[in-house]
């Protein structure tokens, strides 16, 4: 999560800050990125490196993806289901050409 954090994150906000007029701000401005409930995402350290960066977080609810997170069900979820559909096809092939390829099967 921090190499996420320092090189995707805080470079998109830093160029986004860039192209913001400059009122009278002495640091730099508050940003906000929203997280799932994922557990690994809010270690100490990450909070630590989005409050160095002056970056606020909040989290998508349990049980709201449907209305928070569109993308993730409407692309996320047939992604990953190809994918594991695909896994299976090939983990499936490989048991298979294995089971062809024994000529003694040893007892488990």
């Amino acid at each position: 999560m921090k190499d996420y954090i320092t090189k995707v994150i805080v470079p998109y906000i830093e160029k986004i800050r860039s192209q913001l007029p400059h009122r009278h701000v002495a640091s730099p401005q508050p940003a906000l990125v929203i997280f799932d409930i994922f557990k690994g995402q809010m270690c100490q350290s990450t909070i630590d490196l989005l409050m160095e960066n002056n970056i606020h977080f909040v989290h998508v609810p349990p049980n709201c993806t449907d209305r928070l997170q569109p993308l993730d069900i409407s692309v996320n979820k047939p992604c990953k289901d190809f994918m594991r559909n695909k896994f299976i096809e090939w983990y499936s092939l490989k048991v298979c050409e294995a089971l062809e390829n024994t000529q003694n099967p040893s007892p488990i």
